[in-house]
């Protein structure tokens, strides 16, 4: 290209024809597949944050997103996560320059925040006090039982906790007496 067409197009678009033809590091990620919704950040983080980050996981997966840059990975979290969840990330105790850009150390501080310890007497409390709720279908309670057993640690007695829990918090009393007439209930 000689140098006047070279100048001729630059002023155009306003990119140099060198520039143009010099290999870009990485393609910009261009995915249909949507965003994932804001973190919620109401009601136990504990079950919101394992279930965003199944979300954002399964994002990083289908969109391309791993194969990019580390940086470019965050940028698109803090884009996801939502204003109160960025201030939590803005506050995340990163030992070294540079790991606010790493995607899998990010991961690991907000895992850190939002889960910790469990505690799993209040993880059993909680699971143990859950009653079928006014308007609640006995799907949407089973589902709700079965979330609330992943964080109490009940290893291989998860299925049989969950059974009797229903027992216990179904709201009519017939169903109970018809559930426990069953041998064969789950």
């Amino acid at each position: 290209m000689s140098d006047e067409r070279q100048v001729e197009e630059s002023d155009r678009t306003g990119t140099s024809a060198s520039a143009r033809d010099a290999p870009a590091e990485r393609p910009p990620l261009q995915s249909n597949v949507p965003l994932p919704h804001r973190l919620k950040m109401t009601g136990s983080m504990t079950v919101n944050w394992r279930q965003w980050k199944q979300v954002w996981e399964s994002y990083e997966l289908v969109s391309g997103l791993s194969s990019q840059t580390g940086e470019y990975c965050v940028a698109t979290f803090i884009t996801c996560i939502g204003p109160e969840a960025l201030d939590v990330y803005n506050a995340l105790p990163f030992e070294r320059a540079g790991d606010e850009k790493k995607m899998d150390k990010v991961l690991q501080l907000m895992e850190q925040h939002f889960v910790g310890e469990s505690n799993v007497i209040y993880e059993r409390f909680t699971f143990q006090k859950r009653e079928q709720m006014p308007g609640e279908t006995m799907d949407q309670y089973v589902t709700a039982l079965r979330v609330l057993a992943r964080t109490c640690s009940f290893e291989g007695q998860r299925d049989d906790l969950v059974r009797d829990q229903i027992v216990f918090g179904v709201r009519e009393n017939p169903l109970r007496k018809q559930l426990l007439q069953r041998k064969d209930l789950i």
